[in-house]
Parts: structure tokens; C-alpha cells; sequence
């Protein structure tokens, strides 16, 4: 009986000592654990940019053109529509039901229009709409760009508590690619929404494959 009593009694003070230094969590903490993370990896993303590409000779003008703000427009709604997705899926137990569907439509919407565009566009231009100049390397220039996000991502993700790792990744990647497609708007003269839709969406799954194959890797937990 005096074994047991001083049992409970060592197993009581170890409790206390574990719990009386915690404190509550802030509701936003993974909201600012994700801010800092993706800050960091832009910065790096930024660095490349600014070495590798540079802003587009003709900005000034780009800037009332449709076809820029066309562009922007997809790579921010991709972004956002990620990010909500992403930061549901760094806390367990959270279902998303609908809510995983949410990075689809942008590029659903972007495909329907491109579709329509290439239907009406004459059969000689059609090829010229899809492939633009630069369709063998801006799917990999937005992946690369989108290198340093996906990494800061990545280490910020293993901070939280993902269950769905392959999951998490892809849509990790894809956050990363918008991000990292956002600023290629920057640099690319490209203004077909065919081009568009097929090349920049492209890019973005790059990353986003990345994160699907190796997210059991990437994202356990420390």
C-alpha cells in the first residue's frame, strides 16, 4: 500500500512538472508559422528572379494590357485558393469536404476559356495560341522559381501536424508554383490564354508532383 501511494504520488508530480510551465497556443500561430515560412522562401524566389529573369522591358505598358492582369489574376487565385486549402490540411482532424476542390476552379475556368479561344481562333493560329515561344521552358522556369517556396514549405509543414502527407505536398507544390508563377508574370510576354491555361498550369503541377512522390519524406513530423 505504501509502494502504491508513493506510486501515484511520483507518477501526480511528474504531470505537474510537465503541464505547469505550458501555456495556450494563439489561435493564429500556424496562420504566422506559414506567413514567416512562405516570406522566406519568396525571398529566395525573389533572389533567383532578380539574377535569372528581371522584370519584362515593356511593364510599363504590359500593366494596362488585359492579357498581364489575365495572367496575375489566375497565378493570385491559385495562390489564395491553395493557401486556404493548405493551412486546413497542416491541422489534424480538419475536414475539407468541398473546400479540397477550391484550387480546381481557377483552372477550370481558365481552361474553358482557352478552349473557347482556340475553337474560334482560325486553324493556322491555333498552334501559334497554345504553343507561344516559349512553351519548352516556362513550365520549368516557374518550377524553378517555385524551388526555395516549396522548401521553406516544406520545413515550416514538418512545424505543424499533417496526417495527409502526399496530400499536403501536392497542394504544398501548387501554392508554391502560383506563388512562383505570380512573379514570372513579371518576365513573361506570353498573352494567349491557351498559353496560359497549358504552360503555367503546368508549371505549377511541377512542384506539386514533387510534393505528392516525396511528401511522406518531406513533411514528417519533427
Amino acid at each position: 500500500m505504501v509502494l502504491r501511494a508513493e506510486t501515484d504520488m511520483n507518477t501526480d508530480d511528474l504531470i505537474t512538472s510537465l503541464t505547469q510551465e505550458l501555456s495556450a497556443t494563439p489561435s493564429n500561430a500556424l496562420i504566422r508559422l506559414l506567413s514567416k515560412g512562405l516570406l522566406l522562401g519568396t525571398a529566395g524566389s525573389l533572389l533567383i528572379f532578380s539574377i535569372g529573369y528581371g522584370i519584362r522591358d515593356d511593364i510599363a505598358q504590359a500593366l494596362y494590357s488585359w492579357p498581364f492582369w489575365m495572367k496575375w489574376t489566375y497565378a493570385i487565385s491559385m495562390t489564395l485558393s491553395a493557401y486556404l486549402v493548405c493551412e486546413r490540411l497542416a491541422r489534424p482532424g480538419i475536414k475539407l469536404n468541398w473546400l479540397l476542390l477550391l484550387p480546381l476552379l481557377p483552372s477550370i475556368m481558365l481552361l474553358g476559356v482557352a478552349i473557347q479561344t482556340l475553337w474560334a481562333a482560325p486553324a493556322e493560329l491555333r498552334k501559334v495560341l497554345l504553343l507561344g515561344h516559349s512553351a519548352l521552358y516556362c513550365p520549368f522556369n516557374i518550377g524553378l522559381l517555385s524551388l526555395p517556396i516549396f522548401a521553406a514549405l516544406c520545413r515550416t509543414l514538418r512545424r505543424a501536424a499533417p496526417t495527409r502527407l502526399r496530400l499536403t505536398g501536392f497542394i504544398a507544390g501548387i501554392l508554391s508554383g502560383a506563388i512562383a508563377t505570380a512573379l514570372y508574370c513579371l518576365y513573361c510576354n506570353e498573352s494567349s490564354v491557351a498559353f496560359v491555361a497549358t504552360w503555367y498550369t503546368a508549371g505549377m503541377l511541377l512542384p506539386a508532383a514533387l510534393g505528392a512522390l516525396y511528401g511522406r519524406t518531406l513533411l514528417r513530423w519533427t
